[in-house]
């Protein structure tokens, strides 16, 4: 189903944030469930940018986001690893 640890990632991302009952608390759960599986499986996120993070969750959250966004976020998002 999902090749690639970004893939894997934007699935923890969209499932989550997509739920409405919480909206806030899904984001951030959804955020952090994306970080922590990156950072696990050694592709840990850069520092924090709230202005490039922050519009990305929220289009996640509201479906707007496709599959490619996410992932090419994800990608540019990701520390250089050696």
């Amino acid at each position: 189903m999902f090749r690639t640890r970004i893939e894997k990632a934007r699935g923890l991302g969209r499932a989550p944030g997509a739920q409405p009952s919480t909206s806030d608390g899904n984001k951030r759960s959804a955020f952090l469930a994306m970080e922590r599986f990156l950072a696990v499986n050694g592709r840990p996120l850069l520092d924090a940018e709230p202005d490039v993070d922050v519009p990305m969750v929220e289009r996640i959250a509201a479906g707007d986001a496709t599959s490619a966004e996410i992932a090419g976020w994800l990608e540019a998002r990701i520390a250089a690893t050696r």
